[in-house]
């Protein structure tokens, strides 16, 4: 297992319940489309 940067776990009520992985910029901007895509997500529950 290689760990990196570019995921975020996706939480609902303090449990986790999946996550977000996204690949294909610098690690980064990986990791900031992921939390925008997950801050998305909760916004339309």
């Amino acid at each position: 297992m290689i760990f990196g940067q570019g995921a975020v776990p996706i939480l609902r009520n303090g449990l986790v319940e999946g996550a977000c992985g996204v690949g294909g910029g610098a690690s980064q901007q990986d990791e900031d489309c992921a939390k925008a895509g997950v801050e998305r997500l909760a916004s339309r529950r």
